[in-house]
């Protein structure tokens, strides 16, 4: 929510090492579904984190972009995975 209403008013939010969590990660890939990939990037800075936490953040964003560009084809991509592995194949 924080993240949101940095966004919104148009004030740069910072993450570093101490505020960066598994938890912060997943909320930074949300605002892909509320705000252009442009703006987030021109807002959101990223300064002292750990090479490891970066990573993950990179992660959790190409995977927020690929869920909202279309989301129904991404969790059918999942639900097709989950059922291949509980099929065992």
């Amino acid at each position: 929510t924080q993240i949101k209403m940095s966004c919104f008013s148009r004030i740069a939010f910072i993450a570093s090492a101490a505020g960066m969590s598994l938890s912060t990660a997943p909320a930074i890939g949300q605002l892909y579904g509320s705000f252009d990939g442009e703006e987030i990037r021109s807002l959101l800075k990223v300064k002292d984190i750990a090479r490891d936490d970066l990573e993950l953040l990179k992660r959790v964003i190409e995977t927020a972009k690929q869920y909202f560009r279309d989301p129904q084809k991404f969790d059918q991509a999942v639900q097709d995975v989950l059922e291949e592995e509980s099929d065992g194949t």
